[in-house]
């Protein structure tokens, strides 16, 4: 029989009562739906996840002082480690022959103030280069010049929050802001972050507790120079600046592929010159990315294996509508077959059903999952990436599970004996 006629006589059967597809079709659009919706969320997850690394510094290694408090701090002083320090910079860039460059942070434990203004804000000495190893965008402004080093200037740079907070959206450059009761002058602003979506800032990746658009930034030569030494009697090695004198190192690599081995290097480095005390920690933004992937792995494949379910449903639903729909067309399926129709004919026929109709919930379900995706964006602040390839696989999935489910229906269809068709009422 002719593959056009079958096709016509396909659409024409399931045009007979277009309620009776449509509910036939919900499984398969719901099924592919879903499966769209949580490979977007997924690549949505994992995009945020990169843009974070890239903001972090991709060929970065981070090594950040640990909190010691109570036995823990005075363990380490007896067995003479300084904490983080200077030197401990000297000696990796020294022995670790990947380095692109290194410089560092000092926190100090102080408060800033304009006027009467006294906004949260996290004061950080940096060092030479810094910018430079720690991406960042500057909106006012300029970043710090070598004289500012050499001469302990008085200068400052302010992140996003503190400079919004103090200043709303004006140029803050030139105005002084107020550090242990010395005036600062602001010479830059760094330009906002992209804002990670509401949903997903309890996955964000953070290098440190702080929050870095709080940040205030002045050159490190400041602290010996200006400040009076921070001492306090907590015993928590934060607060005392006997113990660490840095509190993190930056190190950039030539290469992301070094990334492993140059931090195992420095782990061996700061082991031998710490004495054994764990008071430090060594963060790689790209380990952080791949366990990340890893978990965002698993999270698609169970998140897909769910949405297979309602596929699985949907052809359930086909193979069940295809049966009941066989047997209310017994009479014409033996009239076919008594005007010349083949068992082939019709197998061809009833399977073609089943498939215009996965076809068609496949389209439909595209269109769904896509929407879906834009409005879960939309209203709940995640981020959603639609890839060709989850359009590509769900579609082709829902052809398949049509195509299956549909076999059954149309091989009992075509086994009927015309004789016994014809006398059905």
């Amino acid at each position: 029989m002719n593959p056009a006629f079958l096709f016509k006589e396909s659409l024409k059967a399931l045009r007979s009562s277009p309620v009776r597809t449509l509910l036939t079709m919900l499984g398969v659009i719901i099924g592919v739906a879903a499966v769209i919706a949580m490979m977007s969320i997924g690549g949505g997850a994992r995009q945020e996840t990169v843009r974070q690394i890239e903001s972090l510094g991709a060929t970065n290694i981070y090594v950040r002082s640990s909190r010691l408090t109570g036995e823990a701090l005075e363990h380490a002083k007896k067995a003479l480690s300084s904490g983080l320090n200077r030197k401990d910079m000297e000696v990796i860039a020294s022995k670790v022959p990947w380095l692109s460059g290194i410089t560092f942070e000092m926190n100090y434990q102080g408060g800033l103030r304009y006027k009467k203004s006294e906004p949260k804000a996290n004061l950080i000495g940096v060092g030479p280069d810094y910018f430079d190893l720690v991406p960042a965008q500057v909106r006012f402004g300029s970043l710090f010049a070598k004289i500012h080093y050499e001469q302990a200037a008085k200068v400052v740079i302010l992140s996003s929050k503190v400079a919004y907070e103090l200043f709303g959206h004006r140029n803050a450059v030139n105005q002084y802001v107020k550090i242990a009761g010395n005036s600062f002058r602001i010479i830059g602003v760094l330009q906002a972050p992209r804002k990670s979506k509401s949903a997903q800032k309890k996955s964000e990746i953070k290098i440190g507790e702080r929050d870095r658009a709080r940040d205030v930034y002045f050159p490190w030569t400041v602290i010996p120079a200006r400040f009076p030494l921070y001492m306090n009697d907590t015993n928590d090695s934060e607060n005392d600046p006997t113990y660490s004198e840095l509190s993190m190192l930056i190190v950039k690599l030539k290469s992301a592929k070094n990334m492993k081995v140059a931090r195992d290097f420095i782990q061996n480095i700061l082991e031998r010159r710490h004495r054994g005390v764990n008071d430090y920690q060594i963060i790689a933004p790209i380990d952080l990315l791949e366990k990340s992937n890893k978990i965002q792995e698993i999270f698609n494949l169970v998140m897909i294996f769910i949405a297979s379910l309602s596929l699985i449903v949907g052809g359930i639903g086909i193979m069940n509508i295809m049966l009941a729909n066989i047997q209310q067309r017994v009479k014409e399926i033996g009239i076919r077959r008594a005007i010349g129709a083949t068992k082939q004919d019709i197998l061809y026929q009833f399977l073609l059903e089943s498939v215009v109709i996965s076809f068609g919930g496949g389209i439909l379900g595209v269109l769904a999952g896509v929407s879906t995706s834009y409005l879960i964006s939309q209203f709940t602040g995640w981020t959603t990436v639609i890839s060709v390839s989850a359009i590509l696989v769900s579609f082709g999935v829902s052809v398949t599970v049509g195509l299956v489910f549909g076999i059954f229906p149309a091989h009992k269809a075509s086994d009927m004996d015309p004789i016994t068709a014809l006398r059905y009422e």
